[in-house]
């Protein structure tokens, strides 16, 4: 009996390594492939990130150039005021002097 013990208590002893042995495999593939899920999902968020990224970068660009023009255009717009006052100065000016002239 005693001689069938030790091979018996060998044969468990495998086996129990061998089922801890499949379970650390299966968790280590369990890991892995959670890890590849994550690395996909790391790519593809980069990806989208680079091609919002251009697009933003363009709309900057026009957004910038349109907020230049309509800088320019008030400037421009601040200025006519006061020429077209000037202006309109000067026509009257030159009404009063031709009714002075046409009334003597």
């Amino acid at each position: 009996m005693r001689s069938l013990i030790k091979p018996i208590s060998m044969i468990i002893a495998l086996c129990c390594a061998m089922t801890v042995q499949a379970d650390t495999v299966s968790e280590l593939e369990q890991l892995i492939n959670k890890w590849l899920k994550i690395e996909n999902q790391n790519n593809k968020l980069n990806t989208h990130w680079l091609e919002q990224k251009s697009s933003m970068e363009q709309t900057l660009t026009l957004l910038d150039a349109e907020q230049q023009q309509l800088s320019e255009l008030n400037q421009r717009r601040k200025k006519a005021p006061a020429s077209l006052l000037k202006n309109a100065n000067s026509l009257l000016l030159n009404n009063r002097n031709l009714k002075t002239i046409n009334n003597n």
